[in-house]
């Protein structure tokens, strides 16, 4: 009986020693996954922050260009206006009536009257008929 004794002792202490070493083995495993979840995590993490970098580079570029198409289209624009007041006095150098005139392109009388009493030698149809577009001249 003591014989038996012993060896269920002796069993349950290599029980207790095959456990431990499963359990090392298996935190060991678990460690190494973590290691390359924390590794595959930091990647995509750097890959997320670089992009969200490059959105707002994106960002800014699209305003940068936003604000040069706005600047490029008020000059287009504001020289179209001047041809617009120079066509006005033409017509009016040539002796077309006023109200003609204001019939013809949709401006009032007073903005006509503006426009051909202004200095020929001004091209700015903001000062000269006070709003720049003819739809403001009115």
């Amino acid at each position: 009986m003591k014989l038996l004794g012993m060896v269920v002792g002796m069993a349950k202490g290599s029980s207790s020693i095959e456990a431990r070493r499963r359990a090392r083995e298996r935190l060991a495993r678990e460690r190494l996954e973590q290691i390359e979840r924390n590794k595959a995590n930091e990647a995509d993490l750097t890959e997320y922050l670089l992009l969200e970098h490059r959105i707002g580079a994106a960002e800014v570029e699209r305003d940068a260009s936003f604000a040069q198409i706005e600047v490029n289209h008020r000059s287009a624009v504001e020289e179209m206006l001047g041809l617009q007041v120079e066509c006005v006095r033409r017509m009016r150098a040539r002796g077309e009536k006023v109200a003609a005139i204001a019939d013809l392109t949709g401006l009032t009388v007073r903005d006509v009257n503006r426009i051909s009493k202004a200095s020929n030698g001004r091209n700015n149809p903001e000062s000269d008929a006070g709003g720049g577009h003819a739809a403001n001249w009115q």
